[in-house]
């Protein structure tokens, strides 16, 4: 009778959905996917969220799971292989078969707490794009993830909208963000965050000279699209935390009010933070903004008032947070 040993395989995704892959410790190492064992005693989550906290200290709420593929990868040994590895003393020698479960999982902080340094396991890692993979991994893996028709996910899928009714209900579709801001027919959902210090100073940052819309520009707040999967509240959070490496909970999240912008079929909600920080303590990512600063109203308005910013006051904001 045949034994079999069934084995975790991580696809981990970052905010622009890359796939990461890294090369184990070994006599011969390759590049593969995360894959780790599964023990007699514990369930196939349980492993997986141990496994990645063992070796990559990192906790499980910081990975959103996406799903768990239906099939099962089956690796079959050769007597050969199998005689091979128990030379080796290779984890999991003596089975000739390996299940492999499949779980998709998107890390939602900046990928650069990822450490693999906490253990002798990993050489080296890197992101690559999900069309890259059969550069890098065996053909039996390359030719199952095929066959899972995963394509869909992984095609620019940062640049795609959860498209609403005019009422904001998910229609459950997806669009492009090429086609909806051409078209301009269908309604979806948009953030803004005002950060606030306890002076009542607000955080403006100025923008990219090589920026597409109001290059050189200053703005009181930041904004963005929902990507596919997101919730106003996470979005909020996951892109403060990618964006300027501002890592909030929840409920400092102040809800100020939503609206609906018919010209660009935008719903949006509009929130505020307080943070009290050093504004050195940010980072920005892909070189989209020049500079921030703290502003009180007064210089906020005498900016806008000369053309600097590309926004106006939002008086809902203000008045909110009464603001003067």
């Amino acid at each position: 009778m045949e034994k079999i040993k069934k084995k975790i395989i991580a696809i981990i995704i970052n905010s622009e959905w890359d796939v990461i892959i890294w090369k184990y410790n070994g006599p011969s190492p390759t590049w593969t996917l995360p894959k780790w064992w599964i023990n007699d005693w514990e369930n196939k989550t349980d492993a997986l969220f141990r496994e990645i906290y063992e070796e990559l200290w990192l906790e499980k709420d910081k990975f959103d799971m996406i799903r768990e593929l239906e099939d099962i990868f089956e690796r079959h040994f050769t007597d050969e292989e199998i005689e091979k590895k128990v030379k080796i003393n290779w984890e999991g020698y003596g089975y000739s078969i390996s299940e492999h479960h499949v779980f998709i999982l998107r890390f939602r902080w900046n990928e650069n707490e990822i450490d693999i340094g906490v253990t002798n396991e990993f050489s080296e890692y890197k992101w690559i794009r999900y069309s890259e993979i059969p550069n890098y991994l065996n053909r039996e893996l390359c030719e199952f993830l095929k066959n899972q028709d995963l394509d869909y996910l992984f095609m620019n899928m940062q640049e795609y909208f959860d498209i609403v009714d005019e009422n904001n209900n998910l229609l459950w579709i997806r669009k492009q963000r090429d086609i909806v801001h051409k078209d301009l027919k269908d309604w979806h959902r948009v953030s803004h965050i005002w950060i606030i210090n306890d002076s009542w100073e607000i955080l403006c940052q100025l923008r990219s000279e090589n920026k597409d819309s109001n290059p050189s520009k200053w703005q009181s707040f930041l904004w963005w699209h929902l990507k596919s999967w997101q919730t106003f509240d996470s979005s909020s959070i996951e892109e403060l935390r990618e964006e300027i490496w501002l890592d909030i909970k929840p409920e400092e999240l102040i809800f100020v009010y939503s609206s609906k912008y018919e010209p660009a079929r935008h719903f949006t909600n509009v929130y505020a933070v307080k943070w009290n920080w050093n504004i050195r303590d940010l980072k920005f990512n892909d070189n989209e903004v020049e500079e921030v600063k703290f502003m009180n109203l007064k210089e906020l308005e005498e900016k806008i008032e000369e053309w600097y910013f590309c926004n106006h006051i939002d008086t809902k904001v203000i008045e909110f947070l009464n603001i003067s």
